[in-house]
């Protein structure tokens, strides 16, 4: 059975054609069930499809098999950058080449700092927010309000950004306890800066040279390190928290790290590790009332 293309919105039906089998027997059904460029499939937006009887309207002969559509982890990319540059760029093309779907936020919008809203936020995977050069600092009120509220609510959060150390103390409580960072110095002592073994940064080394201000960090008891300045210093570019919420804190910008495949990999391997692994398949599971 051939289901033609249709379009439907959020809590409506769509009307299907009627179809006259030439002779009793059985039959399949087979649909693909897709989104929209601003909606796409996820754990939260099902439809159905339904096979019934319309001729003695017997409705013991109902089929209605529950399609339930999943598709990548939708991510909100956040650009927190005080001016009017886009900064998601390098995370879009890692992000492409990973085969997520994803979203873009600009904070800086003209003269005035729009955050995104907690409704907003929570229906997403993962938020990436990037901290371009300290611009954490410049809405600190508003952007640690969301962000706090965002991880209490059990988010997923990657963050980049350097100088968010330098300028922690504008915001030092969510520093320390939600990113659950100590902040070392205002440049870490070298600039090829590798993942650490046992972690899923292992095998990826930044080269961080180009950016002028990246902090020196130290996990707190509640967080682990990920990516390490020289063996030896104790210093460390991004660590990582596990428990009610998942976070990467990366002390350097994103936007400044030299290598793209390095880009790619950490960005990969990093969503991956909050558990938002890409699907792209539509299941369904048959129902049959009659049978129940």
């Amino acid at each position: 059975v051939h289901v033609p293309s249709m379009e439907g919105s959020y809590g409506t039906d769509i009307g299907f054609p009627t179809w006259h089998p030439l002779s009793d027997g059985s039959f399949s059904l087979e649909a693909n069930l897709s989104g929209s460029d601003h909606e796409p499939l996820n754990d939260r937006i099902f439809g159905w499809l339904k096979l019934e009887n319309t001729v003695d309207m017997v409705t013991t002969m109902q089929i209605q098999p529950v399609v339930q559509g999943t598709t990548h982890g939708q991510i909100l990319v956040v650009d927190d950058y005080s001016s009017s540059v886009d900064h998601t760029r390098r995370y879009r093309d890692a992000l492409d080449r990973l085969g997520y779907t994803y979203e873009t936020w600009k904070v800086y919008q003209g003269t005035t700092r729009v955050y995104p809203p907690m409704a907003n936020l929570t229906t997403y995977n993962v938020v990436i927010w990037d901290s371009y050069h300290g611009s954490l600092t410049s809405g600190a009120g508003q952007a640690v309000d969301t962000l706090t509220q965002y991880l209490d609510q059990g988010g997923n959060l990657i963050i980049f950004g350097d100088d968010i150390g330098y300028y922690r103390y504008s915001y030092s409580s969510f520093y320390q306890s939600y990113l659950h960072a100590e902040y070392v110095a205002d440049h870490g002592p070298g600039d090829l800066v590798p993942g650490l073994a046992g972690t899923f940064a292992a095998g990826i080394t930044f080269d961080i040279s180009s950016d002028p201000y990246p902090d020196s960090i130290r996990p707190t008891s509640q967080a682990f390190p990920v990516i390490e300045y020289p063996q030896g210093t104790n210093e460390f570019a991004a660590i990582a928290h596990q428990g009610s919420y998942r976070l990467v804190y990366c002390s350097f910008s994103y936007d400044d790290a030299e290598d793209a495949s390095a880009r790619h990999d950490f960005l990969g391997k990093a969503i991956e590790w909050m558990g938002s692994v890409p699907l792209d398949t539509v299941v369904v599971t048959p129902y049959h009332p009659f049978n129940a």
